[in-house]
C-alpha cells in the first residue's frame, strides 16, 4: 500500500507594515542613527540632571573661596609627587592676582587630596520625576574643595551643572513650542486646504501677512508683552507661548498643500459619497495620512524653536533666573565683553551644547526624510 503524500499549500511572507518598512530604511542612514543616540543621551541628561549635576543650579560658592570664573578643574589619577596610580582626585584652588601682569592664577594646594566620591549623598533633597525625594549624586568632593569639570561663572556656578539643567529648559521647549505651533497650523492649514475659495484666500493671505515680519523681530515684539512681574515659572511658559505663536506660518502653509492633495483622493471622495461629515473624514482620513509629513516637519522645527529660545534668553529676553537655559548662560560671559572671551573660554561651553543639539536634529530630520521617501528606498 503506498502512502499518498499532498503538497504543503504555499505560505505567503507577512506583509510589512509601513512604518515597519520605514524603521529598516531609516537604519540605512548611519549618520542619522548617530544623531538619534546624541539626542537620546542629552534628553536623558536632562530628566536626571539632579542627578548628574554635582551641584544645584544656582548653587553659589562662598566669596572667601575665590572661585569666581575658575578653569575647569583638573582631575588627577596620578599622584604627581610620587607617580602612583590612584582613584580621582582634586586639589583645592586659591584664587590670587598677579601683581606683575594683573591676570587671575588658581594655585592648587597639594597639601590634602580630595577623592571623588561616586554616588555619594550631598546637597539639598530633590524629587527626582518631581514625586521621588533624594539627595544621590553622580559624583562630587568634600569641601572645602569643588570640581567644576566645565569651570565656573562670574557668580561661582558650577557652569556643567548649569548646563545640565538648561538642558531641561532648552530641549523641552522645543517640544512644547512646537506643539502648540503644529496645533496651530494643523488647524488652519487644514481648514484652508480641505475648504478652499474664500477661507482658503483669507486664511493664506492672513498667514503671508504675518510671515512677513522678521521672526526674530516678532519674537522682541511679542516678548515685550509678558508682563514683567511674573513668576519666573509663569514668564517660561509664556515664552513657550511666545515662541508657539510666531512658529506656525510654514506649517500651515505645508499642511495646506497635503490636505490639498489628500482631498483629491478616490477615498476621500468616496467617503463624502457616502455622507461621512467633514469632521470624521478630517479626523480618520485625512490627518492620519499626513503622518508621515508632520514627523519630518517636526524634526525639522524644533532646532528653530531652541535657537529661537537661545537667541532670545541671549539678550535678555527669554528666560530669567532663577530658571537657566542655554541661552542664558552664555549672556552671563556678554558682561565682560570680548576680553571676558578670551579670558574665560570655558563660559562659552553651552554654546557647543546648543550647536551639536541643532546639528543632530538636522541630520535627524535629513534621515527622517530619506526613510520617508519612497524613491529612496532600496
Amino acid at each position: 500500500m503506498t502512502s499518498l503524500t499532498l503538497p504543503l499549500p504555499e505560505t505567503k511572507p507577512r506583509a510589512k507594515s509601513q512604518w515597519r518598512v520605514i524603521w529598516e530604511q531609516f537604519q540605512k542612514q548611519p549618520p542619522a542613527i548617530v544623531a538619534l543616540f546624541v539626542l537620546l543621551a542629552l534628553y536623558i541628561a536632562a530628566i536626571f540632571a539632579p542627578m548628574l549635576a554635582p551641584y544645584e543650579r544656582n548653587e553659589t560658592a562662598p566669596v572667601t573661596e575665590g572661585v569666581r570664573y575658575q578653569a575647569p578643574t583638573q582631575v588627577r589619577f596620578v599622584d604627581p609627587e610620587t607617580g602612583a596610580l590612584e582613584r580621582p582626585f582634586v586639589y583645592a584652588t586659591t584664587r590670587r592676582v598677579d601683581p606683575n601682569t594683573f591676570e587671575l592664577q588658581f594655585l592648587e594646594d597639594r597639601s590634602v587630596k580630595y577623592y571623588v566620591q561616586f554616588f555619594a549623598q550631598r546637597g539639598e533633597p530633590y524629587q527626582l520625576f518631581g514625586f521621588i525625594p533624594m539627595r544621590l549624586r553622580l559624583f562630587s568632593v568634600s569641601a572645602p574643595a569643588r570640581i567644576f569639570i566645565m569651570g565656573s561663572d562670574g557668580s561661582g556656578r558650577d557652569i556643567f551643572s548649569r548646563i545640565i539643567y538648561g538642558a531641561q529648559v532648552s530641549l523641552m521647549i522645543g517640544f512644547v513650542a512646537v506643539g502648540i505651533s503644529f496645533l496651530i497650523g494643523a488647524i488652519l492649514g487644514g481648514l484652508a486646504g480641505f475648504y478652499g475659495g474664500l477661507l482658503d484666500a483669507l486664511l493664506m493671505r492672513f498667514t503671508e501677512v504675518i510671515q512677513a515680519i522678521p521672526p526674530f523681530f516678532l519674537l522682541i515684539a511679542l516678548s515685550a508683552l509678558i508682563p514683567s512681574f511674573l513668576e519666573p515659572e509663569q514668564y517660561f511658559y509664556g515664552v513657550i507661548i511666545m515662541l508657539g505663536l510666531t512658529s506656525w506660518m510654514d506649517l500651515a502653509k505645508s499642511i495646506r498643500g497635503q490636505v490639498l492633495s489628500i482631498r483629491e483622493q478616490e477615498f476621500i471622495v468616496s467617503a463624502r459619497a457616502l455622507g461621512i461629515g467633514d469632521g470624521r473624514i478630517i479626523l480618520r482620513h485625512i490627518l492620519p495620512n499626513t503622518a508621515s509629513y508632520l514627523v519630518i516637519l517636526g524634526s525639522i522645527t524644533i532646532p528653530g524653536a531652541i535657537l529661537a529660545e537661545s537667541g532670545l534668553s541671549f539678550i535678555g529676553r527669554g528666560i530669567r533666573e532663577p530658571s537657566v537655559s542655554w541661552g542664558s548662560l552664555l549672556s552671563d560671559i556678554t558682561t565682560n565683553g570680548i576680553a571676558g572671551v578670551n579670558l574665560h573660554p570655558w563660559a562659552l561651553m553651552p554654546g557647543w551644547y546648543i550647536l551639536v543639539t541643532i546639528v543632530a536634529w538636522n541630520i535627524l530630520g535629513d534621515g527622517l526624510r530619506a526613510a520617508f521617501d519612497p524613491k529612496k528606498r532600496r
